[in-house]
């Protein structure tokens, strides 16, 4: 019992750190709330992850998500910017594009 503990305190750990490596844009969400999840297919140049609150609790509350749903763009495991919905439990329209020109900014400034 002690080893299991152990070992999925330890996967957990590691796939904590693998959403925020490079330039990485993360919906943080519900089961529930599902209709809400918007894709994230038109971002370029970062890779992208959607967590579930249910399968990820632990996740939630290290980045301490509040609301439903959030994104977070990270950069090498920094949090660059959030972008959390409103009291409709809706991001903002213009969601994708603030967190494009995040990236944008992210990849000019390596040149």
């Amino acid at each position: 019992m002690r080893w299991l503990i152990i070992v999925l305190l330890y996967t957990q750990t590691l796939f904590s750190q693998d959403f925020k490596d490079g330039i990485s844009l993360v919906q943080f969400n519900a089961s529930f709330l599902s209709e809400n999840t918007i894709t994230l297919e038109p971002i370029e140049n970062a890779t992208t992850h959607l967590l579930l609150m249910g399968k990820h609790p632990v996740v939630f509350e290290k980045e301490k998500i509040v609301y439903l749903p959030t994104l977070i763009l990270y950069h090498n495991g920094k949090e660059i910017v959030r972008v959390e919905s409103d009291i409709t439990l809706s991001l903002p329209e213009d969601s994708l594009e603030v967190i494009q020109k995040e990236i944008d900014l992210i990849i000019e400034s390596k040149f």
